[in-house]
C-alpha cells in the first residue's frame, strides 16, 4: 500500500506534501495539507490549521515531554490531541486509516496574530513513520514521492 506524496518547491527546495484528514472529537473535518518531515519526531498542527479545524486549544493538555519546542524560528507550547486518526487516499483512491495516541498541536507563545505563522506547514512526524511502519520514498528528479508500509 503506497500513500501518494506531492512535491512542492518551498523556500527555493522540494519537499513532500501529504493530503489527510484529521478525525478526533469536537474538530471539523477538513483536509490537511502537511510536510512529511523526517527531521521532525512529532506529528504537529501549525497554528493556521489548528484555527481552521477549530482545536479547542484551552481543552489540550500540555505535553510532559518537550512542552516547549522550537520550530520554524519561533516558540510553541506543545499541546496534545488525543486519539486521532489521520485518513488518507492510497494510490488506488482507497481510504486507509491510521490510529495514533496524540499529535502535538503547536500554540505561540509570543501573542501575535494567528495570520503571522501562515507559511508554517503543520508536519506528520518521525512518530508518524515509526508507529505504523512507513516508509518514505523521494526522488525529486522524477516528482515521485509517496509513503509505503514496510513489512518487518
Amino acid at each position: 500500500m503506497k500513500i501518494p506524496l506531492k512535491i512542492r518547491k518551498r523556500f527555493d527546495e522540494y519537499m513532500a506534501f501529504a493530503t489527510f484528514v484529521l478525525k478526533a472529537p469536537h474538530i471539523r473535518l477538513l483536509p490537511i495539507f502537511a510536510l512529511v518531515d523526517s527531521g521532525s519526531p512529532w506529528t504537529a498542527l501549525a497554528p493556521m490549521d489548528s484555527q481552521f479545524l477549530r482545536i479547542p486549544i484551552k481543552t489540550l493538555r500540555k505535553a510532559q515531554e518537550h512542552p516547549k519546542i522550537l520550530f520554524a524560528g519561533d516558540v510553541f507550547r506543545r499541546l496534545l490531541l488525543t486519539d486521532v486518526e489521520l485518513v488518507f487516499k492510497d494510490d488506488k483512491g482507497d481510504i486507509v486509516k491510521f490510529e495514533m495516541p496524540s499529535v502535538s498541536v503547536l500554540d505561540p507563545i509570543a501573542k501575535k496574530p494567528v495570520e503571522e505563522y501562515k507559511g508554517i506547514p503543520s508536519v506528520i512526524g518521525v512518530d508518524f513513520l515509526r508507529l505504523h511502519k512507513m516508509a518514505l520514498y523521494l526522488n525529486i528528479h522524477k516528482n515521485i514521492a509517496f509513503l509505503e508500509r514496510v513489512e518487518s
